[in-house]
């Protein structure tokens, strides 16, 4: 683990990419004292950050915990709103895995709803999800 102190002299721009099935996603991230230093977090406080906010938002969310004996690319967080299931993978600077991304898959062709999120686009992808879930729910009237 990199001390917090190395990690703040840093302050240089750094590409994380991100593939997906369809499409390949590209952020700067700028390490610096004034902004959240999004590669150098930990992805258990990153954790503990979004599900405190999708919990002020009415949804249902658990941490999910892999080990050698569970299957793997199973998303960080297992969350529920509205009565849908949704999936979300969080990534602080690691690029999505093959079991990641084909899991991500599964739950979407399955009905569920599935998002990869960074430090700095949780709180826009939360709402595209939110969003989605309250369209296909008006659809379904």
């Amino acid at each position: 683990r990199w001390p917090l102190r190395l990690l703040r002299l840093l302050r240089t721009a750094v590409t994380l990419r991100m593939t997906s099935a369809s499409s390949t996603i590209s952020s700067d991230i700028v390490w610096g004292r004034d902004r959240s230093p999004a590669l150098g977090m930990l992805e258990s406080t990153f954790s503990r950050q979004v599900q405190k906010y999708v919990e002020s938002r009415g949804w249902w969310v658990v941490k999910y915990h892999a080990s050698q004996y569970t299957k793997k690319g199973i998303p960080d967080l297992i969350a529920c709103f509205r009565g849908r299931f949704v999936g979300l993978e969080l990534k602080t600077g690691s690029s999505l895995s093959q079991w990641q991304i084909r899991v991500g898959a599964d739950i979407m062709s399955a009905g569920g709803y599935w998002a990869c999120i960074t430090p700095n686009t949780y709180q826009e992808e939360i709402a595209r999800v939110e969003d989605e879930v309250l369209r296909d729910s008006l659809e379904g009237l």
